[in-house]
């Protein structure tokens, strides 16, 4: 099975569990990144559900984000965060990313 048919079929499977998640998708990337704009990630509370933004540090900043905002009350479904790899980050490349967070909750009360 390909990568996208892979997310798409995770995706689903959340949805139809119910499962509260949160897709990560590297939106903008400027300077030298670790992966290519349009890659995603399916967060849940507990693991990364399937998908890559692009590891190390970057990913592990966004994994905290994305399960960051699964617990708290929510006040917007999306969120747009630049990141600066180096300086924000802590990593050697430099460069500049995008990402866009998207949350998702059968019941919006419980996200």
């Amino acid at each position: 099975m390909n990568s996208t048919a892979k997310y798409f079929q995770t995706l689903a499977a959340l949805e139809a569990a119910g499962e509260p998640f949160v897709c990560v998708t590297l939106v903008a990337a400027r300077g030298s990144v670790p992966q290519e704009v349009g890659a995603k990630m399916l967060v849940t509370a507990t693991t990364i559900a399937v998908g890559t933004i692009g590891g190390g540090r970057v990913e592990q900043a966004a994994l905290k984000r994305a399960r960051t905002l699964l617990r708290e009350p929510p006040t917007s479904r999306c969120e747009l965060i630049d990141w600066n790899l180096q300086r924000d980050i802590g990593m050697t490349c430099g460069g500049m990313v995008t990402f866009l967070f998207e949350v998702y909750s059968p019941n919006p009360r419980t996200v």
